[in-house]
């Protein structure tokens, strides 16, 4: 894949292939990737069983999650799926592949299967799903997402400057924190212009925040400030 390709590719399974083989994708972008991939099914999960699998999932890749509780909410996401195939007629209807694919999210919380898992399930609930136009449409989404979360893998990410993380009472990482544990992507602009009252220049980084997005938990410019990989 060239860098070209990488900026208009709307293949996911893809580029996730040249991620790997080039290791520019860490095991926390890559849960973080399959977790907003799961976000996007939020409106068809209805079980709140589900809901905690995927937040679970997502918590895990940031911080040490007990093995417990792990398989706690991984068993009650199972049994939220399972509920729903005895009451389908056939094991295709969108809302069930969604839960099938929060319920993967927990149980592969910590292996680095879960994406290809996940993936697969998301894309098949959007085939039936109403509310996505295609699973065309759908790959692309996913894309833009991905790119998101791991920048141009063909550059070297932006340097950040110590002074900026110190400005005025050390507000950026503090407002890059909130936006990651909030999901309040759209302070990103607000990000922006700190960043450039600091002292910031670098188009990169001010473009991506200013940008129309997607945006989700793990975008490289919030963990570039946050310092994680």
């Amino acid at each position: 894949m060239t860098e070209a390709e990488w900026a208009v590719c709307t293949a996911p399974h893809r580029m996730l292939r040249f991620l790997r083989d080039s290791e520019n994708i860490s095991r926390r972008q890559e849960r973080l990737f399959a977790v907003a991939v799961c976000r996007r099914l939020w409106p068809l999960l209805n079980d709140q069983r589900s809901r905690q699998a995927i937040e679970l999932a997502e918590r895990a890749a940031d911080a040490y999650v007990p093995e417990r509780e792990l398989d706690q909410v991984s068993a009650a996401a199972e049994e939220a799926w399972e509920e729903l195939v005895e009451l389908a007629e056939t094991g295709r209807h969108a809302d069930l592949r969604a839960a099938e694919a929060a319920a993967h999210a927990a149980s592969y919380a910590s292996s680095p299967s879960l994406t290809l898992a996940v993936l697969e399930e998301v894309l098949e609930a959007t085939e039936e799903a109403a509310f996505f136009n295609s699973r065309e449409g759908e790959d692309a989404a996913q894309a833009a997402v991905l790119r998101d979360i791991v920048g141009n893998p063909f550059r070297r990410s932006p340097l950040v400057d110590p002074s900026w993380l110190g400005w005025n009472g050390d507000i950026i990482p503090a407002l890059a924190r909130t936006i990651s544990d909030v999901h309040a992507f759209d302070r990103l602009s607000i990000l922006a212009d700190a960043l450039e009252d600091a002292g910031c220049t670098d188009r990169v980084i001010l473009d991506h925040c200013r940008g129309p997005g997607p945006h989700v938990r793990g975008c490289w410019v919030v963990d570039l400030i946050l310092g994680k990989p």
